[in-house]
């Protein structure tokens, strides 16, 4: 038979100390988890946008050629394969925040749409800016 818990002990010199209780941790404040989680998206967003600036410029300094050739120049290869890019990372981050939203991540989810949203409007500004440094 096991000993029954909520009976003295039958000797009680031999009882210990009463043990303290573990402090218990505050749990995080969820709307603290859910902000950090929102810029991890905001980050991932940006990442992407700077990787399609990125992939652009790469592709037109190795198959963009000179003047010479119709329709190949460094411009027109830039620009294609920027909104080609643009067009991949909307679709990317469209399905991982509905993915990350139907999950209940709602931080990330949302923190992606936005930063997908307000960095397409931002890109454009920098992509220009590489597009006057690469005809220079």
């Amino acid at each position: 038979m096991r000993d029954n818990p909520y009976q003295a002990p039958a000797n009680p010199a031999a009882a210990t100390a009463v043990a303290e209780a573990p402090v218990p941790v505050a749990p995080a404040d969820p709307n603290q988890v859910r902000a950090r989680q929102m810029w991890r998206g905001l980050g991932l967003s940006a990442l992407g946008h700077l990787g399609t600036v990125l992939a652009a410029t790469v592709f037109a300094l190795a198959f963009g050629s000179g003047p010479d050739y119709y329709g190949s120049d460094i411009e027109s290869v830039y620009a294609v394969t920027g909104l080609i890019s643009q067009g991949l990372l909307a679709v990317a981050a469209v399905t991982y925040s509905v993915v990350r939203l139907v999950r209940r991540d709602t931080g990330t989810g949302t923190g992606v749409l936005v930063g997908w949203g307000v960095g397409l409007m931002v890109t454009p500004v920098v992509a220009v800016m590489v597009l006057v440094i690469l005809t220079r």
